[in-house]
């Protein structure tokens, strides 16, 4: 009996076990996993994946330490000699160079050990006009010699001798050199002659004036005179002096400066005829637009050809002004 309680005992508590570890499984998946509305597929490859990332993390931690932990073998050994002797023959060189420097330098204004005056064979010369054979029997090497000749070829000009000391080629130990050897030929500037621009004080047709005509009138440039052409054409010419008003370029300012010199001649205005235009051709101007040109034609196909001009009216309601700038522009047969 007192065996059958004990394994009765210990049955309540592995069942009471697996009954906490499903509650625990239970509360996660519907706090975690259902939350995300997943499939018990997409759980299960959730949990893989999990255990996966897991898995490689431990694997990485375990390579570096076990890297770290690796003693160098043989061959460790010597390509760290040979990098240490590499570096020690750099620190070598850097020293050495840094010593002739300093010798060099200690050493300028005594002929026999000057580095450039053995090399540099100095003569008088121009800068601006010596050749390539010139720069080399100077000393410098071809290539010093290809810069040189670069900056002249792209417009540099050496106005003083002070110039060369901005070259990259020509260090300030060629200069104290070659300074007593360089002459400059000053460059004389030439004054481009100006051509006085001959203003009118007489009236222009801007009907008939091309550019050159209207550019006369002070106040009218190359662009403005541009402009009033190109709006002349669309309109078919000018009727009244206050239409360049509409071009954008001149405002009231400009106008009222050069209005006194502008005349018009209306004789050379080109006109619609409205009795056989099409709407195309009316939307042309800059006064009509398409709900005009349609009216206009529509009247006509209905009532047949305008007998004047001012007939227009019953055929769309178009208010005063418009009728005064546009009857200039329109005729009949």
């Amino acid at each position: 009996m007192f065996f059958v309680h004990e394994s009765h005992k210990l049955k309540e508590k592995i069942g009471m076990g697996k009954k906490k570890k499903k509650n625990r499984y239970t509360w996660f998946r519907t706090k975690i996993i259902d939350a995300f509305d997943f499939s018990k597929v997409e759980q299960r490859g959730i949990i893989v994946l999990l255990i996966l990332l897991l898995i490689l993390f431990f694997i990485r931690f375990a390579v570096v330490y076990l890297h770290k932990s690796k003693q160098p073998d043989e061959m460790d050994m010597a390509d760290l000699e040979i990098f240490l002797q590499q570096q020690q023959h750099h620190r070598d060189s850097i020293l050495s160079t840094k010593k002739w420097k300093n010798t060099s330098k200690n050493n300028y204004y005594n002929t026999k050990q000057s580095f450039k005056k053995k090399t540099l064979n100095p003569f008088p010369f121009d800068p601006n006009t010596l050749p390539f054979s010139g720069w080399v029997k100077l000393g410098f090497t071809e290539k010093q010699a290809q810069q040189i000749l670069n900056y002249n070829s792209k417009g540099g000009y050496f106005h003083e001798k002070t110039d060369l000391k901005k070259m990259y080629s020509i260090t300030d130990e060629d200069y104290q050199v070659l300074e007593n050897y360089i002459y400059i030929t000053r460059k004389e500037k030439t004054k481009k002659e100006e051509k006085p621009l001959l203003y009118s004080f007489q009236k222009v047709e801007i009907n008939t004036a091309d550019s050159f005509g209207l550019q006369k009138i002070r106040g009218i440039g190359p662009k403005t005179a541009s402009q009033i052409i190109k709006y002349r054409e669309k309109l078919g010419g000018y009727v009244a002096v206050n239409q360049l008003l509409e071009i954008h370029i001149i405002d009231s300012v400009r106008f009222l400066k050069i209005s006194p010199y502008l005349q018009i001649d209306t004789a050379s205005v080109r006109k619609i005829n409205i009795n056989n235009a099409s709407i195309k051709d009316l939307i042309h101007h800059p006064y009509i637009d398409y709900y005009l040109a349609k009216s206009i034609v529509v009247y006509r196909q209905k009532h047949g050809n305008y007998a004047d001009v001012c007939e227009i009216k019953k055929a769309v309601r178009i208010y005063e002004e418009l009728y005064l700038k546009i009857t200039p522009y329109l005729m009949v047969d």
